[in-house]
């Protein structure tokens, strides 16, 4: 019986397990889908419309190009990612990261990010040449970078703290209410209207179905605004809780640069070097490192 979990292999007339799966060279047609219990160590690279999936912890020695990454521990790109899709229950490095989705519990580092959208359950670091520019960033914790945003003004989001990603989740729910009030209100007018007509005639077997499908969807659509209104006082009480949290951007922070710190809220509107954002009484200022 084996102690460990991994890749059954005979060699010199015996059996062992080993617990990193090693594919040497790309993840592409020839090997197909990557699905072990154990590491993966992919010494190419991983193509499009191609994943890796791991229990444990995947390495790519090369770049993933529209691939799919799901790992239970820490992910490892050395070149870097384009338009792949990252997902990781550790801490997640990449050599760059471009236009690409990446999920992390904990850190997240590479020497550029641009566009896409990346979340940390605890730190987003640009090192290295350090840039962050395009796309939208939230961490629990901190962000570093060198440069924030460029010189053509680019669009780039900056989010922090478990506050702030509680904000826009309440947004979010708001939208959902109103969206599932209207429909749910559409669904009693026309209960009225087949209950009236029921008043005076015998409903025809396709408008009792309609009055049943509408009565249930609407007690459905009702069932599903109370959860969202638990959720939303749920989140008000996690929101009264206060977070000491910054930005922190070595050589250049450009206007276009949106940052939202919790519940504060501030447009970049003008270059500022050497500098670190934190909420200082309510309001995000930027002061000088």
């Amino acid at each position: 019986i084996a102690t460990v979990d991994g890749n059954l292999r005979y060699s010199n007339g015996c059996f062992s397990v080993d617990e990193t799966l090693v594919i040497n060279g790309d993840v592409d047609v020839s090997s197909g889908n990557i699905d072990f219990i154990g590491s993966v160590n992919v010494r190419g690279s991983v193509f499009e419309g191609f994943s890796v999936s791991s229990r444990k912890n995947i390495t790519v020695n090369g770049s993933c190009n529209g691939a799919s990454l799901d790992a239970q521990g820490d992910i490892s790109v050395r070149i870097g990612s384009i338009n792949s899709t990252i997902r990781s229950k550790g801490n997640v490095v990449l050599g760059f990261c471009e236009n690409s989705r990446v999920t992390a519990d904990g850190d997240v580092e590479s020497q550029s990010f641009v566009g896409g959208e990346v979340f940390a359950g605890n730190d987003i670091r640009a090192v290295g040449k350090g840039v962050m520019v395009g796309g939208k960033y939230t961490a629990l914790n901190n962000i570093a970078a060198m440069t924030i945003g460029s010189e053509n003004y680019t669009k780039t989001m900056i989010i922090l703290g478990n506050n702030a990603v509680l904000y826009e989740e309440r947004e979010g729910l708001r939208r959902d209410i109103t969206d599932l009030e209207d429909k749910a209100d559409q669904l009693g007018k026309i209960l009225a209207s087949l209950n009236d007509m029921q008043k005076v005639m015998k409903l025809s077997p396709e408008r009792e179905q309609m009055k049943a499908n509408a009565l249930r969807n609407r007690l459905k659509m009702q069932a599903d605004v109370s959860k969202k209104k638990k959720r939303i006082e749920e989140i008000n009480m996690a929101l009264e809780l206060a977070q000491n949290l910054y930005v922190s951007c070595r050589r250049t922070m450009y206007p276009g640069v949106t940052l939202r710190i919790n519940s504060s809220i501030m447009q970049v509107n003008s270059k500022n070097c050497n500098c670190r954002a934190a909420v200082s009484n309510g309001d995000i200022t930027i002061k000088p490192l």
